[in-house]
């Protein structure tokens, strides 16, 4: 099943430095409404994207991610690579009601 698909499962993923991979699913259920997910501790790696057609912006800082933010456009992936995050936690919004996907290797 490729990767895109829904219910894509991984399975026997190894990612350098990585030992675990953890996936959230998280209900966005107001447009234009700040939400936040704390990261995994020893995050390395991680992929976010918006499953339904939805425009997203994400923020590192409480209270800009409507301000100053990173946008996924409809249908796209953000990957972090090579990270070395630990006690940090993601802010995001999304133009329409939907479900955040991100996926953690740690």
């Amino acid at each position: 099943m490729p990767i895109g698909s829904q219910g894509f499962v991984p399975r026997d993923i190894t990612v350098q430095g990585a030992q675990n991979v953890k996936i959230t699913n998280y209900n966005i259920a107001a447009a234009d409404t700040e939400y936040s997910v704390a990261l995994t501790s020893n995050l390395k790696d991680a992929i976010i994207r918006n499953r339904d057609i939805s425009v997203t912006k994400v923020s590192f800082t409480s209270g800009e991610s409507g301000t100053t933010y990173f946008t996924i456009p409809k249908g796209c992936t953000l990957q972090l690579s090579d990270l070395d995050f630990t006690g940090k936690t993601i802010y995001f919004q999304a133009s329409d009601i939907s479900t955040l996907e991100i996926m953690e290797f740690y």
